[in-house]
């Protein structure tokens, strides 16, 4: 069995392409990376998606589409449940985000994003939860370019956080800038906790976030970004009904019950199959 969240390949073909390594140290990883995909694709019984997204690459690396089963991630809809804005932040325009700090989250377009919301919004506030020792190096680009941009007051990088179920109701929005996800997690968290979410088009972020419950943009696009952020911090209501439909769209598509219960179907039914292959070939 193959659980897929980002397409593996697909992540990898990105870091060894932008890594300092020769061409023929980094033509050698791409076609063991390659060659050790097609060989897992190969041999699996199932391989579950998670998002419409990953199909195309399966395909692309061998995979057969009788192997293919699309199982969307869950959340514990009671844990990350709506919650009142602290009171510390109630008169802050508030963007959160729950990323660990490395190159996939694009986290220099975030920093951009904000610099373009500050134009009409001088008092925004960006809090980010997530690891910052993971790429040292990347932090400190991070950290670089808020100074650049003067956003010591707007951007924030608060590390890791041990309730993340509490971190989206910080916010007024959340925000996601991946350049590559799966289905992300903190989409679905922050939407089960009725707080709407302005992210990126990439992997199956479009098939989580429809246009009630937030705002899809393109990869790498500051500008794109910072004004659909301007869009819902300026517009209460706006925000009103899409926490409402976000909160919904999870109860009813998206829970942990929901998530377990597909599966547990797959598993028992890859378990059958093989229960009868065998009793087959012992015939």
């Amino acid at each position: 069995m193959i659980t897929e969240h980002g397409v593996y390949v697909r992540e990898r073909l990105l870091y060894i392409n932008r890594s300092d390594y020769s061409y023929f140290i980094k033509d050698f990883l791409i076609k063991l990376t390659e060659s050790v995909t097609r060989l897992s694709y190969y041999k699996a019984d199932k391989i579950l998606s998670v998002n419409k997204f990953n199909i195309t690459w399966e395909l692309m690396y061998g995979a057969t589409e009788d192997k293919i089963e699309i199982t969307y991630n869950g959340v514990d809809h009671e844990k990350f449940a709506p919650r009142e804005k602290p009171d510390h932040l109630k008169a802050i325009p508030t963007v959160v985000a729950a990323a660990r700090i490395f190159e996939l989250k694009d986290v220099l377009t975030m920093i951009r994003s904000c610099a373009v919301v500050r134009e009409q919004i001088p008092d925004v506030q960006y809090l980010v939860y997530g690891d910052k020792n993971a790429v040292p190096e990347y932090t400190k680009q991070c950290e670089e370019l808020i100074k650049e941009l003067k956003l010591e007051n707007n951007f924030f990088l608060k590390g890791y956080h041990s309730q993340p179920h509490l971190i989206f109701s910080e916010g007024d929005i959340s925000i996601l800038t991946s350049i590559s996800e799966g289905f992300p997690f903190t989409v679905l968290e922050s939407m089960s906790c009725g707080v709407p979410v302005v992210a990126t088009d990439v992997g199956g972020v479009a098939e989580a976030i429809d246009e009630g419950s937030g705002f899809v943009c393109k990869p790498r696009d500051p500008k794109a970004i910072g004004e659909k952020v301007v869009k819902l911090l300026s517009d209460i209501d706006l925000r009103k009904r899409m926490s409402e439909h976000g909160r919904q769209r999870v109860i009813d598509n998206f829970t942990l019950d929901i998530f377990i219960d597909s599966y547990e179907k797959i598993y028992e039914g890859v378990y059958k199959a093989h229960q009868r292959k065998l009793k087959e070939l012992l015939q």
